[in-house]
């Protein structure tokens, strides 16, 4: 399960609670017939347990990222990505732009950066059903940036040519998913700042390697000053960026991604043999 879709209607905002908790009902009464259940993190485990789902039927099976990080220094990835913001600080954010990313504050915060004459530019890489709202809401910004999706070759480059990775969720996103974007920014070499709610499964896998610097969500001016924080701290950028890579290689990486399937494969002949299927 790389998603909990009745929590992820409800907390992302796209329907009521009401919608939320009968999609959730459906998805629950589904796992409790599954034979065998692989979750991408543990949470999801005992969000799943709470809803009379059979503990032995769980594995843990993280994704795995399939992206290497690029040599590229910021200077080179931009002068390939043709991106000429070069005396600013570059944040990129990578995927979806929906209703559970929340990226409506992120442009409060490019406004709040132009009118305050901060050296921050934002990056929003990809597309999804809120990108149009967001163009129209940034307008002229300069502090803001809109690029289409890029291919696989291309996608290492864009990590390279950013100051600062971001992890932006709507506020009250806690028990939905964990976004796959997470498995390429740990292995791209550049700081994380993640504007998530704590206690959340994104804060808490971050925070259990103390790999991001928060911001809390829905806040401009926060997230502004998590980026400036960075601003000439090396010492702590250099701190990010090896957490990062420490959660990769115990999470993320395709060692770690094999034994998961291992399990979970096993996991699944055992009950067959043992008749619980």
């Amino acid at each position: 399960m790389h998603d909990l879709s009745g929590n992820a209607a409800s907390q992302s905002g796209t329907t009521g609670g009401t919608a939320g908790r009968v999609v959730g009902s459906f998805e629950y009464l589904l796992a409790r017939r599954a034979d065998s259940i692989g979750v991408i993190t543990p949470r999801f485990r005992d969000v799943l347990t709470e809803n009379g789902v059979d503990a032995t039927k769980i594995v843990d099976l993280p994704i795995f990222t399939h992206i290497s990080g690029s040599t590229e220094t910021t200077h080179e990835a931009r002068a390939r990505l043709g991106w000429t913001d070069t005396d600013r600080r570059v944040v990129v954010h990578t995927g979806n732009m929906g209703m559970k990313q929340g990226l409506e504050s992120v442009v409060g915060a490019a406004r709040m950066a132009h009118e305050q004459s901060m050296p921050i530019t934002y990056v929003m890489v990809g597309d999804g059903n809120q990108r149009q709202q967001l163009v129209s809401a940034a307008g002229e910004l300069p502090t803001m940036k809109f690029v289409d999706p890029v291919d696989e070759e291309t996608y290492p480059s864009v990590l390279a040519a950013a100051d600062v990775l971001l992890l932006n969720e709507r506020p009250g996103v806690r028990e939905m998913s964990l976004p796959s974007k997470l498995t390429s920014y740990v292995a791209a070499s550049r700081p994380i700042v993640a504007a998530t709610e704590p206690g959340g499964i994104s804060h808490s896998v971050l925070d259990e390697y103390s790999s991001a610097l928060f911001a809390t969500p829905g806040d401009p001016a926060a997230l502004n000053r998590a980026v400036m924080t960075l601003d000439g701290n090396p010492a702590e950028v250099d701190r990010l960026i090896l957490a990062a890579r420490d959660l990769g290689d115990a999470r993320y990486s395709a060692s770690a991604g094999r034994e998961g399937f291992r399990r979970f494969a096993h996991n699944l002949a055992r009950r067959d043999r043992e008749g619980t299927r």
